[in-house]
């Protein structure tokens, strides 16, 4: 028998490891899910990343900031910073620490999920 998930929900979602969890994956590949809480597109910064803060705003390190670079943007149909703002996410990509804070740098819309609102 196939289980129905709640609507909004994939099955990316359902199996990801919560963001407050996320340093249980630092160092590997793995799809962590949070509310985006805050958005910034810094299109002067070299680079011009875009972040998405999962679970805290900036400055508070125990946030995930996913990061998309520039050079990515276009690869997305909508600005990142417009789409995920609010939304809950599931991001797939390796964990890491940057100065304190875990991140995700992600490449295409494929590695991030609409799970529903936050």
């Amino acid at each position: 028998m196939q289980q129905t998930l709640p609507l909004g929900q994939t099955a990316a979602c359902e199996a990801a490891t919560d963001w407050v969890n996320a340093s249980s994956k630092e160092g590997s590949s793995a799809t962590i899910r949070g509310p985006v809480v805050t958005t910034t597109y810094r299109k002067l910064v070299n680079g011009a990343p875009t972040y998405l803060n999962m679970g805290a705003a900036f400055p508070d390190r125990s946030r995930v900031t996913v990061v998309i670079w520039g050079k990515n943007r276009t690869k997305f149909s909508n600005d990142p910073e417009a789409a995920y703002d609010g939304k809950n996410v599931a991001v797939t990509g390796v964990v890491s620490d940057y100065r304190g804070t875990l991140q995700m740098v992600i490449n295409s819309p494929s590695a991030i999920e609409v799970c529903g609102a936050a």
